[in-house]
């Protein structure tokens, strides 16, 4: 049931639904509290029907640069993202965005519920950062708008 469930925009007479998001097993909240950069070989680029996409230049294990010496190995990755793709990647890489602000700004633009902009960033940068195109840093901003080492009010006096 699963499977068909997937082929509803292909089915006639069905309406397409997205299908549910999964619950992951982490706390969201503390991971949309990182920033997240991409890979220095990263190169944008739009196709013809104007998605977006990326492409990155990767490593290759052992294996591959054996191959490499007598066959053609690609050596990079391709990815198109669609106008909610494109968007969240916008909004989660300007300089001090956090992806909670991106989740934010995703639910505000296309009128979705937060949560499950929430968990869409969530699942879409897991993707990306699996395929190399992103990596995550740590916020150097915390929940409550300060940094990291504290405000100078909050040190002792000496």
């Amino acid at each position: 049931m699963g499977f068909l469930s997937n082929l509803n925009p292909f089915r006639p007479g069905r309406t397409a639904e997205p299908p549910p998001l999964k619950q992951p097993k982490f706390d969201v909240d503390r991971a949309l509290e990182v920033e997240l950069r991409e890979h220095p070989t990263l190169e944008r680029r739009r196709a013809a029907n104007g998605e977006l996409i990326l492409i990155v230049q990767r490593e290759l294990h052992a294996a591959e640069k054996l191959l490499a010496r007598v066959a053609r190995v690609n050596r990079s990755r391709r990815i198109v993202l669609d106008k909610y793709g494109e968007f969240m990647l916008d909004a989660a890489l300007k300089p001090g965005a956090r992806l909670t602000d991106a989740a934010e700004a995703m639910a505000k633009e296309f009128d979705i519920d937060i949560e499950r902009a929430r968990l869409g960033v969530v699942q879409l940068v897991k993707g990306l950062m699996l395929r190399g195109f992103v990596f995550l840093v740590r916020s150097p901003q915390s929940p409550q708008g300060r940094s990291a080492a504290g405000n100078a009010s909050d040190l002792p006096e000496a």
